[in-house]
């Protein structure tokens, strides 16, 4: 099931003692926009590896996928992972797996379309396997980069499925992938991070992981150089998403539940 409710009018959905969304939709507008978080996981994490004036510190961290309906397609912000290494060395409780999660809502793993992923780390890339017919997007230096990776091997099956079918839909920079769908490079927390921007009558920004809580992309706080590929291409995002907050955007983040 769906919970449902209209843009700016929070919906929270509890399921074993963690809390899901909140929902955005059906938007007044014709495409009919719906938007829920899903938080398969929580964990404590280093502050320095979020917050580049911290060098000491911990504090908690969500860890999120988006699910969105759009113009009759099924679409996945990212893909959470499946590996129970991760869980492990992370530190991580209450894991779900991210399809598990879906079907709990009577939204099958085979009906989504398309999955949007931000970038290649683990916890962005590593569920896609779980999702047999979705089309895959990605920047195409962020699928170079991985692809010569030793994370690959986790899911290079998949790929190369995802290949050969024509699902693998590489992006060269910013690109609209639907009408009212678009995606933009940002390459600061790695070489091809992408972010993700919804046209409803609310604009839907989805940022991965150029910044990971809400006070700190509101304060343009860079990230540390252990999480970035370029902190000149960071600041420069941090520097646009202000004005993104500033036009009345609603900004999502993918470590921080809002």
């Amino acid at each position: 099931f769906l919970i449902l409710s209209f843009p700016f009018m929070s919906s929270f959905l509890e399921k074993d003692g963690m809390t899901n969304s909140p929902g955005y939709g059906p938007s007044s507008n014709t495409k009919s926009l719906f938007l829920k978080a899903y938080r398969y996981g929580t964990s404590s994490y280093a502050i320095k590896r979020l917050d580049s004036r911290k060098t000491s510190g911990r504090t908690s961290l969500d860890w999120l996928f988006w699910y969105a309906e759009w113009s009759g397609r099924r679409i996945l912000i990212d893909s959470g992972f499946t590996h129970a290494k991760y869980i492990k060395r992370f530190g991580i409780k209450k894991y779900r797996d991210p399809a598990s999660l879906l079907a709990e809502d009577g939204i099958a793993a085979s009906e989504i379309t398309d999955i949007i992923v931000t970038h290649s780390h683990f916890d962005h890339i590593g569920g896609v396997h779980r999702f047999p017919n979705a089309n895959i997007w990605i920047q195409q230096k962020e699928y170079s980069s991985f692809s010569k990776s030793s994370r690959y091997k986790e899911v290079q099956d998949y790929f190369t499925e995802a290949i050969a079918q024509g699902r693998l839909r590489l992006v060269d920079g910013n690109q609209e992938i639907y009408p009212g769908i678009e995606v933009r490079l940002t390459g600061g927390h790695t070489v091809g991070h992408q972010i993700v921007v919804i046209h409803d009558v609310t604009k839907h920004v989805f940022v991965g992981d150029e910044c990971y809580q809400d006070h700190l992309c509101r304060q343009k706080i860079p990230l540390p150089n252990i999480s970035c590929y370029s902190r000149k291409k960071n600041a420069a995002f941090l520097q646009s998403l202000s004005d993104m907050y500033d036009s009345g955007a609603v900004i999502h983040r993918l470590h921080e539940l809002e």
